[in-house]
């Protein structure tokens, strides 16, 4: 490999002025894009315009040539080092820290070159001393974290020791895809032991997905929660070997709810062995699967699982399991429902979650959808299927038309009516009497004469009388119009109650700038 540079490739939009705009994101089949071949040493280049480069690459990627790998490292490792040696990932408030070697953000503290090479990338190394003395430095900033996510990282009891005492308000915890140092002569099985004796005395919500390549035997997670007595939740992911599905639910104290996370491998498996024993127990569930065995999991759930609260599917739909019933309906105790129908077929416009709601649940208060192609026939059957409906999430949703002129016309004006995206927000304001929280995030959309359809929903706001939580992104209508429809909207409503709005926006300050009584406004800027 020449010393002098190295060809890096990659796609770039341009301006009008034809200037590169480092902070626009590529699109595929925008026809502005180039592909620019950067010839200059990679060494020599401005760490801002790599940060925005680099977002390109995947991590497999950025690993695959050490020189570029190096460069990525360094430019990270500045990073940190501006921002007092913590990437962090926040949320709304201060009581959650996320730790994540995988994320280029998220690489927190210390030296990157004290990571453990994987198979896959690298994993953080928080046994380090200068990892622990970061958890200390996190804890100064941040002295009331409750909740604490540690991904792809070397872990050992003293770690959990330190994290325990520089956190004395810790609650929650989330390991996922760690690896267990080997510690002399302790076996895995006194770590774990070790482990669960560190947490016992502070957490109360768990959630555990082992490193694929060190799946957990059933003793490990034994010797992990029998100590763990004052556990409410458990969050249980797929990396496990096969002896331990089911037999750990006996571990747990009988208040404790569970969020079984199964996958295509084990899913009819797991759920005939649960079912065995603890049908009564279990009220959370998630899973994937494909068409092949949708209907038989389905079955299982709805005859044996009566006391579910949460059920959240990944569903794909073949024409046999349409023309069966969904079993859904059975769950009598079901409160939230939620499906990713991953299809933007057009043959199958609206039939996934028609399926699913399709015999009734009056039950539900919330529903998610995500990847689907609707119309407003699905809207419809939303409003009269789920009459306690009070908090609807729709997540890379495309709305299709059912004009009678639509036949003929390209897949894009299809998906562009106007007159469809009315009648699907005029459905829910009519049919949805209970509807307090709405989220609308991420609809899909192809190119710039095709638009998500927020403002149809904007104009008929003042009809959501119960609304008090909107929440949606890519919204590039004016601030000041939608601020205006809800304060029409306040004015309708006879209750004084504050009214939450959470925007993802390029038009942040336009919000920000306009002073409204009774609504709260977050916004989230993204580069346009």
């Amino acid at each position: 490999m020449p010393k002098t540079g190295h060809k890096l490739t990659a796609k770039v939009a341009k301006s009008e002025d034809n200037v590169v705009d480092d902070n626009t994101a590529a699109d595929d089949d925008s026809d502005t894009d180039e592909e620019v071949v950067f010839t200059t040493g990679i060494d020599a280049l401005d760490d801002y315009f790599l940060l925005n480069l680099f977002s390109y690459l995947t991590l497999r990627e950025k690993l695959a040539v050490e020189r570029v790998c190096k460069r990525w490292q360094t430019v990270i490792l500045q990073l940190l080092t501006k921002q007092s040696g913590l990437g962090t990932t926040w949320a709304d408030d201060d009581d959650h820290f996320c730790l994540d070697a995988r994320r280029d953000h998220c690489v927190t503290g210390g030296d990157i070159r004290q990571a453990v090479v994987m198979p896959d990338g690298w994993l953080y190394d928080l046994t380090a001393e200068q990892s622990l003395t970061n958890l200390e430095a996190i804890a100064r900033k941040c002295p009331h974290i409750k909740c604490f996510h540690v991904s792809h990282c070397v872990i050992d009891i003293h770690c959990f020791d330190v994290l325990c005492e520089v956190f004395p308000d810790l609650e929650c915890i989330h390991l996922r895809k760690n690896l267990l140092k080997p510690v002399p002569k302790k076996t895995h099985l006194d770590v774990w032991t070790g482990i669960g004796e560190a947490l016992a005395p502070y957490i109360y919500h768990l959630s555990i997905d082992p490193h694929y390549e060190f799946r957990m035997k059933e003793c490990h997670m034994r010797a992990l929660l029998q100590p763990m007595k004052l556990l409410e939740e458990f969050r249980m992911g797929t990396n496990f070997d096969r002896e331990v599905v089911g037999n750990f639910v006996s571990l747990l104290p009988k208040r404790c709810k569970l969020f079984y996370s199964l996958g295509r491998e084990l899913l009819v498996e797991a759920l005939t062995h649960l079912a065995k024993n603890h049908s009564q127990s279990l009220t959370h569930l998630w899973f994937t699967s494909n068409a092949l065995r949708t209907t038989e999991a389905l079955i299982k759930i709805g005859h044996n699982f009566q006391n579910l609260v949460k059920l959240k599917v990944n569903l794909s739909f073949n024409e046999t399991i349409l023309m069966s019933s969904s079993p859904i309906s059975s769950l009598t105790q079901l409160r939230e429902f939620s499906v990713d129908l991953n299809t933007f077929s057009d043959a199958h416009v609206d039939d996934g979650i028609m399926w699913c709601i399709k015999e009734g649940l009056p039950s539900v208060q919330v529903l998610e959808v995500s990847r689907a192609c609707l119309s407003s026939r699905a809207f419809n059957a939303i409003g009269n299927c789920l009459p306690q409906l009070n908090k609807l999430v729709l997540k890379i949703i495309e709305i299709q038309c059912i004009c009678e002129s639509s036949e003929g016309r390209d897949r894009t004006e299809r998906y562009n009516c106007s007159t469809c995206k009315e009648r699907c927000w005029q459905s829910l304001a009519n049919n949805c009497h209970n509807l307090r929280e709405l989220h609308c995030l991420s609809f899909y959309y192809r190119n710039e004469k095709e638009k998500p359809f927020h403002d149809e929903l904007c104009q008929l706001l003042p009809q959501y009388q119960t609304l008090r939580y909107l929440q949606t992104s890519h919204y590039d209508v004016s601030g000041v119009k939608l601020l205006d429809s809800l304060n029409a909207l306040m004015k309708e409503t006879e209750k004084g109650d504050l009214f939450t709005l959470k925007v993802k926006t390029s038009k942040a300050n336009a919000l920000q700038a306009v002073k409204t009584p009774k609504v709260r406004v977050f916004t989230e800027c993204f580069m346009t």
